[in-house]
């Protein structure tokens, strides 16, 4: 069976900007992680900053600013761009994720009741899981590490559904297919989670129909599962309120 890691990260509401909180990411093979997806990005890295340590935050990217100040040159800011728009266009990956209006989600939930990302995250996993039974492939999730205890509380939602099943699928399918879940530091220099990073808000983006001035937000629909299937919406990019 084919091995798949799954790389989530999430964006929270921005004030007048976006209500939504979402969660989102990318699955791809570990084959083509390890040989294309990391040896491509860190030559970008070198490429541009002359070193593989530095790491990518879409936020200070977007702006210029901390260790990308160097984009404030309208040239190497537009040849990186080009570039990196070039790899994960020809990088084999699926995006998913699953978005609601964050103030909603808190006015009907009790306070004792899941955080916003836990509840995100419980949802996504059937349409993380409706994607390695349907390509019969092994999954492992990454995704990066918050605080201890809200570490603790992701992992045990993990296993209680690791270990007592959906509505919509039996245990044994889902541990067939979910291998496990691990959190990674953002020093870490994980480029499956730098990846990750920037896909959330840009897919809020694209459903908002707002201006993506990296042209970065098409190239990742276009790779969204089931995109323009009857479940794009459903088990691709998911609305739950």
């Amino acid at each position: 069976m084919d091995e798949y890691l799954i790389f989530l990260d999430e964006t929270k509401p921005v004030k007048n900007q976006s209500p939504y909180f979402c969660l989102a990411g990318l699955m791809i093979s570990k084959e083509e992680y390890v040989k294309h997806a990391i040896p491509q990005i860190n030559k970008l890295k070198e490429d541009f900053f002359n070193t593989t340590s530095i790491i990518f935050h879409f936020t200070d990217m977007k702006k210029s600013r901390n260790n990308f100040a160097n984009f404030r040159d309208n040239e190497t800011r537009d040849k990186f761009w080009n570039s990196y728009r070039n790899i994960l266009k020809a990088l084999k990956f699926t995006t998913i994720g699953i978005y609601f209006d964050d103030d909603t989600m808190k006015n009907i939930c009790a306070e004792s009741s899941y955080k916003n990302y836990d509840i995100a995250f419980i949802s996504l996993l059937d349409s993380i899981m409706h994607f390695l039974y349907h390509n019969s492939v092994l999954g492992q999730i990454c995704i990066e590490s918050r605080t201890l205890k809200e570490n603790s509380y992701l992992l045990n939602s993990y296993c209680d559904y690791l270990n007592k099943g959906s509505l919509y699928y039996p245990i044994d399918l889902i541990q067939k297919h979910l291998s496990a879940l691990g959190f990674i530091y953002k020093e870490d220099n994980c480029i499956g989670l730098q990846i990750a990073d920037m896909i959330p808000s840009l897919m809020i983006r694209k459903i908002s129909n707002k201006i993506d001035n990296f042209k970065m937000k098409s190239i990742l629909y276009d790779k969204l599962y089931c995109k323009g299937e009857k479940t794009e919406k459903i088990v691709g990019l998911k609305q739950i309120l």
